[in-house]
């Protein structure tokens, strides 16, 4: 079982070689970035219920366990004076947002289809109406999870003045929110592996890449942080846009980490005898 899942690993890897997936990712991590912005400025917007300020540090909070820490301060930042806004701007902002993240997903489904070695779809109209539609069912459960957090800070804050300030409930809540975290992290992933190549997929064949995905973009993130707090001088090198430099780096990772998942569904139904062996090397 170890030999196999080692195998399967090692074959990943060599696909990410092998089909360019290093290169695909640099493009698509500069429209990871550049859809972050907007797309939280459009979600804050429509969770204000009257509580602007409250809203935005409960998104704040969200983006610090799935964020660098530097970049999450930048985005708390922004996300203060930008995110009261007139109908027209929030339009155009969720325009550019969803823009942005079709762009991000065209690379992806480039990226995948090498993987499995398929052709494009007939025409250019069906790839941005794909990308377009990868697009919003990403973005829909990512929405979903900050509500979660934002009841879920609530209930949280009601349960310990109930209950009075237990390490405990804390930890509970905190596992709780990691829990869906994770969760989130593995439906969305597997949505993409199910629809974004040019082929007939199985539930069954996504979940695991994606898993080990989720995991990986769960660990990546964490050492990230600690080697920018602790080791890395940005700041030093790069003045006031290091943290810019700080967020290509991290959505360079995550892109990379999703090709891996790919990858490793594509390697794995090679050795299932779904997938015919690959004919490049």
């Amino acid at each position: 079982m170890l030999k196999s899942l080692t195998s399967l690993l090692t074959d990943a890897v060599g696909g990410l070689f092998d089909d360019g997936c290093f290169f695909l990712a640099k493009a698509a991590s500069y429209s990871g970035a550049l859809c972050i912005f907007p797309g939280l400025i459009f979600l804050a917007a429509l969770l204000f219920s009257g509580n602007a300020e409250q809203v935005v540090e409960d998104l704040s909070l969200a983006m610090g366990e799935v964020l660098p820490p530097e970049v999450h301060r930048l985005l708390a930042a922004y996300l203060g004076p930008s995110a009261r806004t007139s109908t027209p701007a929030l339009l155009s902002t969720g325009i550019a947002a969803l823009l942005f993240a079709s762009d991000l997903m065209r690379t992806l489904m480039e990226g995948f289809r090498k993987a499995y070695e398929t052709k494009a779809r007939d025409s250019v109209a069906q790839e941005f109406g794909m990308s377009l539609i990868l697009a919003l069912l990403s973005i829909l459960p990512l929405g979903l999870v900050n509500v979660a957090l934002i009841l879920s800070r609530q209930i949280e804050a009601w349960t310990l003045q109930l209950l009075g300030q237990q390490w405990w409930i804390v930890e509970s809540f905190r596992f709780g929110w990691w829990g869906i975290q994770m969760g989130t992290a593995i439906l969305t992933l597997s949505i993409l592996y199910y629809l974004a190549p040019n082929r007939r997929q199985r539930l069954r064949n996504v979940w695991a890449g994606a898993a080990i995905a989720a995991a990986l973009w769960s660990a990546a993130t964490g050492l990230f942080t600690f080697y920018v707090q602790n080791v890395a001088r940005y700041h030093d090198l790069y003045g006031n846009i290091y943290t810019v430099i700080v967020l290509l780096i991290w959505t360079y990772l995550c892109v990379v980490i999703v090709f891996f998942g790919c990858e490793f569904n594509a390697a794995l139904e090679r050795r299932l005898g779904t997938l015919p062996a690959r004919t490049r090397h």
